[in-house]
């Protein structure tokens, strides 16, 4: 069985955010993956959130990046209810990143073509929230545009410690996708 994820806040409202964000910054398929969505912006606040005195991830760092983003988007136009809710029932519209888990072998990063960072981290604009698993591990749920699904695969297939996986959300949930199940 799959294991179940609770994010911290509203899956709903938390996508929308990053949705609303990321929409802004009319990344294609076209752009480099190392840069698309690594806005300059929100780097800052990312870095302290992966660097916070609290630890990796820490919920406080996090709570800060979230804030800094809801922040700077006030004056974008939100993305529908519709669109967020299509985005959660798309298949591989969701990454798990298990936390403090990453051997940074940079293993990932050149499959990825850059995509997924040598950190093991997706870009930081697409961060929508954290998660705890019924395991007890913690995750960063981020969002994953269509175009950047090939470079996701990639790197899930060469983790060697397999910290980063699919999401399915179904019925309220969010699950953690087992690669076999893929």
């Amino acid at each position: 069985m799959s294991e179940i994820i609770v994010p911290r806040g509203n899956l709903v409202d938390r996508l929308r955010d990053c949705l609303t964000w990321c929409q802004s910054r009319n990344v294609s398929d076209e752009l480099d993956p190392t840069t698309a969505y690594r806005s300059s912006e929100l780097a800052g606040c990312a870095y302290r959130a992966l660097r916070d005195d609290a630890g990796p991830l820490s919920d406080s760092g996090f709570s800060a990046f979230l804030g800094w983003r809801k922040k700077l988007s006030k004056h974008l136009p939100p993305v529908s209810e519709n669109a967020v809710l299509r985005e959660l029932k798309r298949p591989n519209s969701l990454l798990l990143c298990a936390d403090n888990q990453s051997v940074i072998d940079g293993a990932c990063e050149p499959v990825s073509a850059g995509y997924i960072n040598e950190n093991d981290a997706p870009p930081w604009d697409t961060w929508v929230d954290l998660g705890k698993g019924s395991s007890g591990t913690k995750y960063l749920i981020s969002w994953v545009p269509s175009w950047a699904i090939k470079y996701v695969d990639a790197a899930i297939s060469v983790n060697c410690i397999a910290m980063l996986a699919w999401g399915r959300y179904s019925d309220g949930h969010l699950e953690h996708v087992d690669p076999e199940e893929k």
